[in-house]
């Protein structure tokens, strides 16, 4: 039940009132999505072009990013490793020897507030102009 529905809507959810709360920030984003040009018919195509407008808007897509990362819809998951691996060490050590069948807790939230990371201000909404991916880990 949680994935698709009560995830989305928090996403949103949050986002809206961040924006609310970061007043400089919704400016921009609207100055962002104003100046894309508006479909003048409602057929698919005008639609479709209209959507990859939107989904290609940099700072929209930065502001969706940022969201997520300060309020994570999901804050952690499990996963069972398939087979023997060894995880990285972040820190340049040998890395941590993962057997078949362990299980391993993802604790999303905690990368993405760790002030190591993303310094004193990581619990606050302010990192929307630096870029990163989701889940920067390679899966196989």
């Amino acid at each position: 039940m949680f994935i698709g529905s009560e995830t989305t809507s928090l996403a949103v959810t949050w986002a809206l009132l961040l924006l609310a709360r970061h007043p400089l920030i919704q400016d921009r984003l609207r100055t962002e999505l104003c100046g894309l040009p508006r479909p003048g018919n409602i057929g698919d195509d005008a639609l479709l072009t209209h959507y990859q407008e939107i989904a290609a808007a940099p700072f929209l897509d930065k502001v969706c990013r940022e969201t997520l990362r300060v309020v994570p819809p999901t804050h952690s998951f499990l996963r069972v490793a398939t087979q023997d691996d060894i995880l990285p060490d972040s820190r340049g050590g040998g890395g941590f020897c993962i057997r078949r069948g362990t299980i391993v807790h993802v604790p999303i939230e905690a990368m993405y507030l760790d002030r190591e990371i993303w310094g004193e201000d990581a619990w606050n909404f302010v990192q929307v102009d630096f870029f990163f991916t989701f889940i920067f880990f390679p899966r196989s």
